[in-house]
C-alpha cells in the first residue's frame, strides 16, 4: 500500500505548489490532513529491491500487506513551507516564500471528496524484510527539487540553442499523466519499477 504519491513527471501536489507560488504572493494550505509524501523514486528502489529478494530467496510466504512509505509525517502545510523553502534555496523565482504560506483548515475550503485526517501507514515490516532502514520523507523532497531544477535548466539549455520553440515552465508539468488517487495499484507500481529500472540502466 502506497500514501501521498508524487512525481516530479506528475501533476500532484508538489508540483501545484510550485506553480501556484510562482504566480501568487501567499498560499493557504491545511495543516489539519496528516499523512507521509513518498517519491517515486523512494517507491521504485524499494519495490524493485522487495521483488528482487522475493524472487531471489523464491519466496513463497510474503503473500501479505505491506506499506510502502518513508519514515515521518507531515501536514500539507509542513509539506509545502517546505516545498518552498528548498525551491527558494535552489534558486527558483517565486513571489509566495516558505514564510508566506497560510495554514487553514479543511473546513475553509471546498472539497469535492472528504479527506481523512491522518493517513500514516507503519512501514516497520517491509524495513524488517529488506534489512533496511528508510530515509525520512524529507531527503525525497529534496530529491524532487533537485529534478525539477534540472529540468528547468535543461530546458533553458535547449531554448537557447533553438532546439525548443516555445519555453516551458520548469514546473508547469500538465502535460503529464496524473491520478488523484493516493492509494495504487499493481499496474502503476510495475509502471513506478520499470522507470525506475530505464533511469538506473548501467
Amino acid at each position: 500500500r502506497l500514501a501521498g504519491v508524487y512525481d516530479e513527471l506528475w501533476v500532484n501536489f508538489p508540483v501545484k505548489i510550485l506553480n501556484a507560488a510562482k504566480v501568487n504572493d501567499h498560499l493557504k494550505v491545511v495543516d489539519e490532513q496528516i499523512g507521509t509524501p513518498s517519491s517515486a523514486d523512494f517507491i521504485s528502489k524499494f519495490v524493485s529491491q522487495f521483488v528482487m529478494k522475493k524472487y531471489l530467496d523464491n519466496c513463497s510466504d510474503h503473500q501479505n500487506i505491506y506499506n510502502l512509505v518513508p519514515n515521518g509525517s507531515s501536514s500539507w502545510f509542513e509539506f509545502a513551507k517546505f516545498l518552498l523553502d528548498r525551491a527558494e534555496q535552489a534558486g527558483f523565482k517565486l513571489k509566495c516564500k516558505s514564510k508566506d504560506v497560510i495554514p487553514i483548515t479543511s473546513g475553509q475550503i471546498n472539497q469535492l471528496a472528504k479527506r481523512p485526517r491522518k493517513v500514516i501507514l507503519a512501514n516497520e515490516k517491509i524495513q524488517n524484510f529488506l534489512g533496511t532502514d528508510f530515509a525520512h520523507w524529507q531527503v525525497g523532497a529534496d530529491k524532487f527539487i533537485r529534478q525539477i531544477k534540472r529540468r528547468w535548466n535543461a530546458v533553458q539549455r535547449d531554448f537557447a540553442c533553438g532546439g525548443i520553440r516555445k519555453a516551458a515552465s520548469p514546473y508547469n508539468l500538465s502535460c503529464f499523466k496524473t491520478t488523484s488517487a493516493s492509494i495504487w495499484q499493481a499496474d502503476d507500481i510495475l509502471s513506478i519499477v520499470r522507470s525506475y529500472a530505464r533511469r538506473n540502466k548501467g
